[in-house]
């Protein structure tokens, strides 16, 4: 297994006081962190470039959060993806992991429950 501190942590957000709030999260948690702005770009980042996981917006212009993922799981199924969103009821949560999401973070982000996330999809 790789050092998760080793590659970075993606960031798929069209706000971007909400990446700058998560960044800063993740950089206190010793993360590496890549930004993305919409949907293409991160499928472009992950195409490239070795991600630990992917904290994906659920609800963005262009491409949406479902749709990202759905396209991340045919190109990196491997790589743990967690959504983040201010609309995950039971329902929206259960299709989503049904489609290969490995966990669910609503927003405003807790750092205690992200990082419980992290670790979740991440192992020790």
């Amino acid at each position: 297994m790789f050092d998760v501190t080793e590659r970075p942590i993606l960031l798929v957000d069209d706000a971007q006081e909400i990446r700058t709030a998560l960044r800063r999260m993740l950089v206190r948690a010793g993360y590496q962190v890549l930004e993305a702005s919409n949907g293409d770009e991160a499928l472009r980042i992950v195409g490239a470039t070795a991600v630990a996981a992917v904290l994906l917006d659920l609800r963005m212009p262009g491409k949406s959060g479902e749709q990202v993922l759905q396209e991340l799981r045919v190109v990196v199924p491997e790589v743990p993806v967690i959504m983040v969103s201010g609309a995950l009821d039971a329902e929206t949560r259960v299709h989503l992991l049904h489609l290969g999401a490995n966990a669910c973070v609503d927003k405003p982000v807790d750092e205690a429950k992200l990082m419980a996330a992290l670790s979740a999809v991440l192992g020790p």
